[in-house]
């Protein structure tokens, strides 16, 4: 974190910009000292990949939590402020009464278009549903344990594929305690390869549990 807000503040002080565009708050810190001390004239543009709700900063990292105190000081200068959907617009308004609706704006996080020129969905085998999951996940937030255990009783008419950069160690006890046949965890895939993958399976679950906002 250090490097990078050290190497950001320089390359912005060498190529002085007309515009900013930051992503997350863990980005905050050079755009705030840009638009309050040094660019003033800057137009900033802000962009959240998620929306985490005054809880969840209060919980994390104290960087985060301390970033989101500078950047709130600078959300009535934004230019635009974009979420991924309306839901998380209205929730950020509502953490920051600062912001207007005029500044919110709606970036949909849909994947490289060149995806929708690969896309040749199998079709399920008369005897086999193929399922995937694919992302980060744990054995207590997310209906991975109950959704294994549904994979089981089918007998084998449904095959489950779990995609993760990490497996933890909770989900090796529970595939090797329960003796499980049907379910496979397959590693980590590019995230470049993900058309030619996902194209292999009919149906792709989303398993979180809904403990956060």
């Amino acid at each position: 974190y250090i490097t990078y807000n050290i190497c950001s503040i320089f390359s912005t002080i060498a190529f002085r910009p007309d515009r900013v565009l930051y992503f997350e708050t863990l980005s905050a810190f050079v755009p705030f000292l840009l638009k309050r001390y040094l660019m003033r004239r800057i137009k900033l543009f802000i962009h959240y990949h998620e929306y985490m709700s005054p809880l969840e900063y209060a919980k994390g990292m104290f960087l985060n939590r301390y970033f989101n105190r500078l950047e709130k000081m600078i959300f009535k200068y934004a230019a635009i402020i974009s979420q991924t959907n309306q839901f998380r617009i209205n929730l950020f308004l509502k953490d920051n009464p600062s912001v207007t609706s005029k500044q919110m704006l709606v970036l949909p996080n849909y994947p490289p278009s060149t995806w929708n020129k690969q896309q040749v969905f199998q079709k399920a085998q008369k005897d086999l549903i193929h399922i995937v999951y694919l992302g980060a996940f744990d054995m207590v937030n997310f209906y991975m344990p109950e959704f294994i255990r549904w994979v089981e009783m089918q007998k084998g008419y449904v095959k489950f594929d779990i995609y993760s950069q990490k497996k933890t160690d909770d989900l090796q006890k529970f595939l090797d305690n329960h003796q499980i046949c049907h379910t496979t965890y397959t590693g980590y895939v590019d995230y470049a390869d993900l058309p030619s993958v996902l194209n292999r399976y009919q149906v792709g679950v989303i398993l979180y549990k809904p403990y956060s906002e």
